[in-house]
């Protein structure tokens, strides 16, 4: 019988510095903000907006990081509460951005994304192979 308990489920999230505001993030194809917008410290409610509206928001590697950066520290901020996905201009997104291509799904270097995507396809073989 296993105690849970005793048990360490999930890793301990990395020591991670939350930021006072959320709209001064360093990210290049989404933007953040509060709600309201001109708060100057976070809120309960954070406002993410794909912005890329002239490629009708596609979705690109460049924003798969920038949402890399964000969702941890949503997950670790007790300030906020609810996050609010939407997208610049007329459509919310198009999709992926096939003009620039996602590179057969493989990314460079070897962090824990990477690690966790190799378990996962690693699982599903062994799954599909029985």
């Amino acid at each position: 019988m296993c105690n849970f308990s005793t048990v360490n489920m999930l890793p301990a999230p990395p020591d991670l510095k939350i930021p006072k505001s959320y709209s001064s993030l360093p990210t290049k194809d989404i933007k953040v903000s509060h709600y309201p917008e001109d708060a100057p410290e976070a809120t309960p409610v954070i406002v993410v907006t794909l912005n890329r509206p002239k490629q009708r928001n596609a979705f690109t590697l460049q924003m798969m990081t920038d949402f890399e950066l964000c969702y941890p520290l949503f997950d670790v901020d007790e300030r906020v509460k609810c996050i609010v996905v939407t997208g610049a201009g007329k459509t919310f997104c198009a999709g992926a951005d096939l003009d620039i291509g996602f590179h057969g799904g493989k990314r460079e270097g070897n962090g824990p994304q990477r690690q966790v995507r190799a378990s996962l396809a690693k699982a599903w073989k062994i799954e599909r192979q029985s």
